[in-house]
């Protein structure tokens, strides 16, 4: 019920929020949503083997505020991602209020408000990435303060680690 007065009051904000939910699961919670006029996204959960611990899907924040969740195709990028030049970017600008906060709600505003097209707001692995190839490949561009217009919610569930949820869900982060 929380959620539902959380969609109901960013709607009435002028927002269109959406849900991503497993395919089949909670029908109650998934009614509740679609009641309150949010669409509601499926994800594919697969059974997997040895890959059972790497992603299997992405949630993708589309240029006009829309989401999509993707396959994900092949592994995603290794390798360290320093995130405190990328959040001094976002804090310089007003997308986030301080170190500490969480980067990909910062991340997904930026790229709304900036105009810069797609981005992958889950894994957030992914929207790092994506943000930090952003900043290079622009490099130079004068951005966009925080309109303060724009929200991501994200809800988190304690992570999956058990053996059975990590092969039908794939990673928990």
């Amino acid at each position: 019920r929380d959620f539902v007065y959380l969609i109901e009051n960013l709607q009435a904000g002028g927002l269109r929020p959406f849900c991503l939910m497993p395919s089949g699961r909670w029908p109650v919670v998934r009614a509740a949503f679609e009641h309150a006029g949010a669409p509601v996204l499926d994800v594919e959960v697969h059974r997997g083997d040895d890959t059972s611990r790497q992603h299997k899907m992405s949630a993708v924040l589309l240029p006009d505020g829309s989401g999509s969740v993707e396959g994900v195709s092949g592994a995603l990028q290794d390798g360290y991602i320093d995130e405190q030049p990328l959040a001094r970017v976002l804090v310089d600008l007003g997308y986030m209020a301080g170190d500490g906060n969480p980067l990909v709600p910062a991340i997904a505003r930026f790229f709304r408000a900036n105009e810069i097209g797609r981005v992958t707001v889950w894994p957030e692995r992914s929207a790092l990435s994506e943000f930090s190839s952003a900043l290079r490949a622009n490099a130079g561009r004068a951005w966009r303060r925080n309109p303060g217009q724009f929200a991501l919610v994200s809800p988190r569930v304690t992570a999956l680690t058990t053996t059975a949820s990590l092969n039908r869900y794939g990673s928990p982060t």
